[in-house]
């Protein structure tokens, strides 16, 4: 750990997008990477902690609450107002402020919006008066009413003049347009709402607030002499063969071990043939070769990894159930969080299940395929899982997606603990004549044998979580040849 403690306390305060919802920290990671490389020496503040294994355990905080409103007044899930006393306990030299979007879409005090946006910044200043209080406008949202809507009182058209009536008070309070900056468009967010950023979005909010406090960074900085700083590093593999749709994990090897900003990003060469994400994990997609890249943000160090991609021989099977969820005639029980375009997209408030209308029969050698998206699993309770089943045969993932089990007549005949995983993935159980195996992408994470019966069914979702936001594309049941 970084031995100096002069840290600049950078504290990003706001609602959900302030959290991340869906992405490992949200504009977080992006700001990390700019104010490093500019030489800043600091740390994000706040009450709440999102792991997020590509950088240092300091910038894991902040102060995002998803569906909260300014306050004072109660809304269904909170209000940002009634926080302050435990977000504002420690020292904040620079606070990131973007909130307001709940307000419209609860309509909650949209007569007298720039009141209380007022009002909750000098209740801000009252805590530490001293602090430099960046105040972002919110990006445009189809998905219900928006603060860019003049009609709505518009909280964006409103934001300068709170701003500069905070200013002409003394205060350092600064308005950064970031909708404007940002110009977000249907690239940049989530395919399921169009309100929450995805990580190309959120880099370019992280460059507008960057490109707001760098000035001001630059001017408390105090740069650490007591860093250690990566000399040099490879990756944990120099070359590698794979076939189509496996994964591997590649992981930065650092010297010195203990490097305080251990931050690589990575690419491919051919992005088509092999593909690689933030983490370092990488899945070959078709016959070829090609080089992963990574650059350590320390130093700005590149090693490669080489990759030859053989074909696999393809599975011969015939498809005995697959639906997009957008056909309700397939599907019995609660069909409200089908949607038309494809997905299936909910904020699940109470335990739901969804079965098939017909029994499917399946071979002695199936595959049970479940595309799914679980795109918020911050501040779920313990225990939170999503179900597919088919006959007695389940698997379940739990918490996002964090843990996941194979279960026969409800027992657990076998688990994996995951890596912290949000993002998209494929999710496969495969039986063969009584041994049973559990993909995520092309990864096997579960092997296991035992003597099961299964009859004629239908195939069954079920969740028992509580609020948060999933998507699911497609679930398939196929017999192999």
């Amino acid at each position: 750990m970084n031995s100096s403690n002069e840290f600049i306390n950078i504290l990003p305060i706001g609602d959900s997008i302030t959290d991340g919802a869906g992405t490992h920290s949200g504009y977080r990671f992006f700001l990390h990477n700019l104010l490093y490389r500019s030489g800043i020496n600091f740390r994000f503040a706040g009450p709440k902690k999102a792991h997020d294994p590509r950088m240092p355990e300091r910038y894991y905080y902040h102060a995002g609450y998803g569906g909260n409103t300014i306050g004072p007044d109660n809304s269904k899930s909170g209000n940002v107002f009634s926080r302050l006393p435990d977000i504002l306990k420690e020292k904040v030299d620079i606070a990131l402020l973007m909130l307001g979007r709940n307000n419209y879409f609860q309509s909650i005090d949209l007569d007298r919006i720039d009141e209380v946006y007022y009002n909750f910044i000098k209740e801000m200043l009252s805590y530490q008066p001293k602090m430099h209080i960046f105040v972002g406008s919110m990006n445009y949202s189809k998905a219900g009413n928006s603060p860019d809507d003049p009609a709505l009182s518009g909280l964006n058209q409103l934001l300068p003049d709170v701003c500069k009536k905070l200013k002409d008070e003394g205060h350092n309070v600064y308005f950064v347009d970031i909708a404007t900056i940002t110009n977000l468009g249907k690239v940049d967010f989530k395919p399921y709402d169009n309100t929450h950023p995805n990580d190309i979005g959120q880099e370019k909010i992280a460059k507008a607030w960057f490109d707001a406090i760098l000035p001001i960074a630059n001017e408390m900085n105090k740069p650490d002499n007591n860093q250690i700083h990566v000399e040099n590093f490879r990756l944990s593999k120099e070359k590698l063969t794979l076939n189509t749709n496996e994964e591997f994990h590649l992981f930065p090897i650092f010297t010195p071990s203990n490097p305080d900003e251990f931050t690589v990003f990575w690419s491919s060469s051919d992005s088509d043939v092999v593909k690689v994400d933030s983490l370092g994990r990488i899945t070959a997609l078709k016959e070829g070769s090609a080089t992963i890249y990574g650059e350590c943000l320390d130093g700005g160090f590149i090693s490669s990894c080489e990759v030859k991609v053989n074909s696999t021989i393809p599975i011969e099977t015939s498809t005995i159930f697959e639906s997009p969820f957008s056909d309700k005639e397939k599907w019995v029980g609660n069909v409200n969080y089908i949607d038309r375009d494809n997905i299936i997209l909910w904020f699940i408030r109470n335990q739901f299940k969804i079965n098939t209308v017909e029994k499917l029969t399946s071979s002695d050698k199936f595959i049970l395929q479940f595309e799914y998206e679980v795109t918020d699993n911050k501040g779920l309770y313990f225990d939170t899982y999503t179900s597919l089943k088919f006959s007695n045969l389940e698997m379940r993932i739990y918490d996002g997606s964090t843990r996941f089990e194979v279960r026969y007549n409800d027992e657990i005949l076998a688990t994996h603990n995951s890596f912290f995983d949000i993002e998209a993935r494929t999710y496969k159980l495969l039986y063969n004549k009584g041994k049973i195996e559990m993909f995520k992408g092309g990864e096997i994470i579960i092997s296991t044998e035992r003597e099961i019966e299964l009859s004629p069914s239908d195939i069954e979702l079920y969740s028992n979580e509580g609020e948060r936001l999933c998507v699911i594309s497609n679930i398939k049941l196929l017999n192999i040849r």
